[in-house]
C-alpha cells in the first residue's frame, strides 16, 4: 500500500509552504534561515569593511529587521529579536568603546 508522506492539501502558496515547514521541523527552519542569513552577511560585509566587528554590527542590524518582520509573521521567536538586538547593541559598545 503506497502512502503519501506529503499531504499538502492545506498548501495553496508560498507562505503556506515555508509555515507548513517550519510547523513539521518545530521551528528550526527559520531559526536555521537566520543563522544562514547572519553568516553569509557577515562574510560579504567583510570585503567592504575594514574588521569583522563591523561586518558583526551590520550583519545584525539587517538579521534584526529581518527577524522582527518574521516574528510579527508568525515563523520565528521572540528571542531572536533579542538575541541579534543585544549583538547589535554589545558590538556597537565595543566599536565606541574601540576608537
Amino acid at each position: 500500500m503506497v502512502t503519501n508522506l506529503t499531504n499538502l492539501t492545506n498548501v495553496q502558496n508560498f507562505f503556506d509552504l515555508v509555515e507548513y515547514t517550519n510547523e513539521v521541523t518545530g521551528g528550526f527552519m527559520g531559526m536555521g534561515f537566520m543563522i544562514t542569513l547572519f553568516i553569509i552577511l557577515i562574510m560579504s560585509f567583510m570585503r567592504f569593511y575594514d574588521g569583522i566587528d563591523q561586518s558583526i554590527l551590520a550583519a545584525s542590524f539587517l538579521c534584526f529587521g529581518v527577524s522582527i518582520i518574521l516574528t510579527s509573521i508568525g515563523l520565528l521567536n521572540f528571542y531572536f529579536i533579542i538575541a541579534f538586538g543585544g549583538m547589535m547593541a554589545i558590538d556597537g559598545f565595543w566599536l565606541v568603546l574601540k576608537r
